[in-house]
């Protein structure tokens, strides 16, 4: 499949609705999953005016927080494999498994790995506009320069920035899915998607942007919507990279040809079967009822009525 229709969000997002079918609790279980433990930044110890924070304390929920940071780094990482094996299931094979969201294939170490090189790389990649930022507040203490120029020099430099930022951010977004689709180690899954990504930036920026505005819909119910768009959004992201780099497989699969899947297909056709066939025509124990048109019947064909069968010969003598 080309990139520009794995990467269709109106099309991935649909999938990840027909994929619901027939696996729909563990891939609503891993989605949420990942939504509550992936990207668990943003702790914050918010001082008050009257109270005044020990070192002691600092350093406790400084710890606190770096190991549930942790917890749901590792936690994430884990399920980020298990739900691509969940859905490439569903996909290939018609259903899933609950067992199958926590079933890492051997790749857990490897997103661990990748997902800590892409932490490193995208630093690197911020490192320009904080520098730019330092260079304004240099300017501004040093040279005694206005702040409306500091300020507006720093901003406009940091726009001419943001869109080789966001080259580089687009090059390295599927890495992780190189990892958990192709079992690829953290370098080869970084150039794997340097080379997927190359001349297919803007389908895929507006594929990215579609998915957080169709994920912040579920803001909507009550903030409990968003779990349901999230896992919604995570599934399509997971169903779009394996359409792009299996395109033979999913050209066979059920999800590709608009049927449903056997699984669900076959349990559906069979109740049906039953429900047609109405009730069956036993007759009661005991009863005079003559043979069922199957059974072998004795005596002339042309009457209508059976007769006994015919003794059995006698014994041979001894």
């Amino acid at each position: 499949m080309r990139f520009a229709d794995a990467y269709d969000p109106i099309r991935a997002i649909k999938s990840s609705w027909k994929l619901l079918t027939p696996s729909a609790l563990p891939l609503l279980i891993g989605g949420v999953i990942l939504m509550v433990t992936d990207g668990q930044s943003g702790f914050g110890i918010h001082d008050g005016p009257r109270h005044q924070w020990h070192a002691g304390a600092v350093l406790f929920f400084v710890g606190l927080f770096g190991c549930i940071g942790l917890v749901c780094f590792l936690i994430s990482s884990w399920i980020s494999a298990g739900m691509a094996n969940a859905v490439e299931k569903t996909v290939f094979q018609g259903a899933a498994d609950i067992g199958d969201v926590f079933e890492s294939r051997g790749r857990f170490l490897n997103v661990i790995l990748v997902r800590l090189l892409l932490l490193a790389l995208s630093i690197a990649a911020l490192l320009p506009l904080a520098l730019i930022v330092g260079a304004a507040v240099l300017a501004h203490a040093t040279l005694d320069a206005p702040k409306v120029v500091t300020i507006g020099g720093s901003v406009v430099m940091g726009l001419l920035y943001l869109p080789v930022l966001v080259y580089v951010l687009l090059g390295l977004s599927l890495a992780r899915f190189a990892v958990v689709f192709e079992d690829l180690g953290p370098t080869a899954a970084i150039s794997r998607s340097w080379q997927l990504v190359k001349g297919n930036r803007l389908s895929l920026f507006v594929y990215w942007i579609v998915m957080v505005v169709f994920t912040l819909l579920g803001l909507c119910a009550c903030f409990v919507g968003v779990f349901f768009t999230g896992s919604l959004s995570i599934i399509a992201a997971n169903e779009s990279y394996l359409a792009l780099v299996k395109p033979e497989e999913y050209g066979r699969s059920w999800l590709a040809n608009n049927r449903m899947p056997s699984s669900v297909a076959y349990s559906a056709s069979d109740a049906a079967g039953r429900a047609s066939a109405g009730p069956q025509d036993v007759p009661p124990f005991g009863s005079s009822a003559g043979p069922s048109s199957g059974s072998p019947s004795w005596g002339n064909s042309g009457s209508g009525t059976a007769t006994t069968p015919p003794p059995p010969p006698p014994p041979p003598a001894t």
